[in-house]
């Protein structure tokens, strides 16, 4: 197939390169969800989220730091998972009455 008519490239590579392309923009949208409802948190890395920052200092060294850095309520991912950590015991309080 050619491109633009300069390139010629396999269908089954440009196949390819758009499904990666596509699954890189799903998961940037994906990873948005706390920032789209105004939750303070890191930028998360496609498809890992925060687990680099868990490898790399440990769950509860890397959950302090996030906590001292944004805030009583942070949101993160691991992975694709939306996690929302709460630190305040305070707002864990509920009159569910």
């Amino acid at each position: 197939m050619d491109i633009l008519g300069f390139i010629n490239v396999p269908g089954w590579v440009l196949t390819v390169i758009i499904v990666l392309i596509t699954l890189y923009l799903y998961s940037l949208w994906y990873q948005s969800l706390w920032r789209r409802l105004g939750i303070a948190g890191p930028r998360p890395i496609p498809f890992l989220g925060v687990l680099p920052l868990y490898m790399k200092q440990g769950i509860a060294k890397g959950d302090l730091q996030l906590v001292k850095t944004y805030g009583s309520v942070v949101g993160i991912y691991q992975g694709h998972l939306p996690v929302l950590l709460v630190s305040d015991p305070e707002m864990l309080k509920g009159d569910f009455h």
